[in-house]
Formats: structure tokens, sequence, C-alpha cells
């Protein structure tokens, strides 16, 4: 399993419709930090995650939630 940085940018439009539907996240994306840029002007969201491949990670949010460009990243975590 490895880690991925699933990056999200959108229209200030969609931001609504998106905030709607976060409920509706299932136990893989509950509880986690969603770090949200919307409040300085740049619609964007970004969410560490755990899978087996950028397309199951992907699988885990509702369509509404990948309104704009949604993408899956392979993600390594260095400590110095």
């Amino acid at each position: 399993m490895g880690r991925y940085i699933v990056l999200n940018t959108h229209s200030a439009e969609e931001c609504e419709p998106m905030e709607a539907d976060i409920g509706k996240v299932g136990p893989e994306i509950r509880g986690r930090d969603w770090m949200c840029t919307c409040p300085s002007g740049e619609h964007a969201y970004y969410i560490v995650m755990e899978g087996d491949s950028a397309e199951q990670v992907l699988s885990f949010f509702p369509p509404s939630l990948k309104l704009g460009k949604t993408r899956a990243v392979p993600l390594e975590i260095m400590h110095f």
C-alpha cells in the first residue's frame, strides 16, 4: 500500500456543491485532514491517503468531490 496526495483544484462556483456532499464520504476518507485553500481565494483541497494505486484512491471520492481537476500523486514523506 502506498501513500498519495490527492490534489483538487476547482472554481469558486464548485465549492458549494462539493461542501454539500462532504457527509457522503466513506470510512477511507472520514476523519482525515483536508487542507483547503478556498478561504484565501485559491480554490483547492489537498488530502493524504493510502491505497494500492492512484485509481483506487480516487475511487474513494464521490463524483461531486472530484469537481474541477482531481488527481492522486504518489507521495514520499521525508523527515530531516
